[in-house]
C-alpha cells in the first residue's frame, strides 16, 4: 500500500512539474532580433521577452533593478496608432524603439528617464515598442528608418 501511495504521488509529480511542450509556442516566437540601419550596419542580436497581454504591456519592465545589454521587451499591440509610454516604476534608464507595422523603426527615445511620469512618445504611427537598456540603441546604430529583422515569427497574436 505505502509503495502504491507513492507511486501515485510521483506520478501527481511528474504531471505537475514536467516541462511544457514548448514546440508550439517556438512557433510563433522569435528567440531573437536585431536591426538593419539605412547604411546597412547590423546592430547586435538581441534576445526577446513579449509582452502581448494588456497585463504584460502594462507592466512591462517595471521594477527591475537591471537588463542585460542583449536583452529587451517587445511590445505587440493590436492596432498600429500613436503609442505613448512613462517610466513611472521602471528603475534603469530605457530606450524605447517604436516600430510600424512594416517593421520600420519609427523614432527612437533615447534613455528615458526612470520613475519618470513624462510622457515619451512615438512621432507616428506604431504596433510595436522595443524597450532596450538606455544607450544601446545609439550604440548599435538603431534609428529611424532602420529595419526590424526577426529569427523566426513574431507572434501577432496579442
Amino acid at each position: 500500500m505505502t509503495l502504491g501511495l507513492v507511486s501515485f504521488g510521483l506520478g501527481l509529480w511528474l504531471i505537475a512539474f514536467a516541462p511544457e511542450d514548448n514546440a508550439s509556442k517556438q512557433k510563433i516566437h522569435t528567440q531573437f532580433l536585431y536591426f538593419e540601419n539605412a547604411q546597412g550596419k547590423q546592430s547586435q542580436r538581441f534576445d526577446v521577452e513579449f509582452a502581448r497581454s494588456p497585463e504584460e504591456r502594462q507592466r512591462g519592465l517595471m521594477f527591475r533593478q537591471s537588463l542585460p545589454s542583449n536583452y529587451g521587451m517587445f511590445f505587440i499591440f493590436p492596432v498600429e496608432e500613436q503609442r505613448s509610454f512613462w517610466m513611472k516604476n521602471t528603475e534603469i534608464p530605457l530606450d524605447l524603439i517604436f516600430i510600424d507595422s512594416k517593421l520600420i523603426v519609427v523614432n527612437v527615445v533615447h534613455a528615458a528617464e526612470p520613475f519618470s511620469t513624462t510622457s515619451r512618445e512615438s512621432t507616428g504611427p506604431a504596433k510595436f515598442v522595443f524597450e532596450v537598456l538606455g544607450g544601446i540603441a545609439e550604440r548599435e546604430g538603431i534609428d529611424s528608418g532602420s529595419k526590424l529583422q526577426l529569427a523566426g515569427e513574431l507572434p501577432w497574436a496579442y
